[in-house]
């Protein structure tokens, strides 16, 4: 399987963790590739020129519920928006490489690094995390929890980490950190961009709007983060 590491061309700390993370796969036989993302000078036009926008909680400013999903959007604060839209842009664009391609890919964000090999023979449906969510989101570390006592090797459905009363809240990958995904599943998140508009890439692949993502289990990856590219 081909893979790919994001990573930020003229970033000195994206650089040093795209190559650590390629080293540590070399320890398991996995050739990853780098693959240079958009940077957050160039996000907005990038966006823009493939004919789309910026939707998520008005611009940044407020918490609000999207119209046509029902979820609720809200504001990061510190974070600078054009770097969280050159994220979504970074992933967009290995959904595209991936149609091209016309098979399935992993995706990586630079701050991974392999503790395993990634099996040959993983059968997934259309999106697959494989990395520990420790660390990688809100309720990360109970999340790794509940994997770590369920304890079953292999593909399972994704756990929820919102509560019943808190589905109208985007439930998603653990940061996107690292997953597998197939043609037609990257075609459906390219078709959710032009239907809601750009979010942050882990809050528009979530449960409610992709029912069929699914989580793999011992932790393949994890994510060593030293420093955030996403926040001023």
């Amino acid at each position: 399987m081909k893979a790919f590491v994001i990573t930020l061309k003229d970033n000195e700390y994206s650089n040093e963790v795209a190559d650590r993370c390629i080293a540590s796969a070399a320890n398991f036989g996995l050739i990853v590739e780098k693959f240079y993302g958009v940077d957050r000078e160039q996000a907005k036009q990038f966006m823009y020129n493939e004919g789309l926008e910026w939707t998520w909680a008005n611009n940044d400013t407020e918490e609000m519920i999207c119209e046509k999903t029902g979820l609720r959007m809200h504001p990061y604060g510190s974070t600078d928006i054009r770097a969280k839209i050159g994220c979504s842009m970074s992933h967009y664009t290995l959904w595209k490489k991936c149609i091209a391609l016309n098979e399935p890919i992993l995706i990586l964000e630079h701050d991974s690094v392999f503790l395993r090999e990634l099996p040959k023979d993983v059968e997934f449906y259309g999106i697959c995390q494989i990395n520990d969510p420790s660390g990688a989101t809100r309720k990360g570390g109970q999340w790794s929890k509940q994997m770590k006592i369920r304890g079953t090797i292999g593909v399972h459905p994704k756990t929820w980490i919102t509560t019943k009363n808190e589905r109208h809240i985007p439930d998603g990958l653990a940061g996107n950190s690292a997953y597998l995904i197939k043609p037609w599943a990257a075609q459906e998140l390219i078709d959710k961009f032009y239907e809601i508009g750009v979010w942050p890439n882990d809050a528009t692949m979530c449960q409610q709007l992709f029912p069929y993502l699914e989580e793999y289990y011992p932790f393949i990856t994890k994510p060593i983060q030293g420093k955030s590219t996403t926040t001023t």
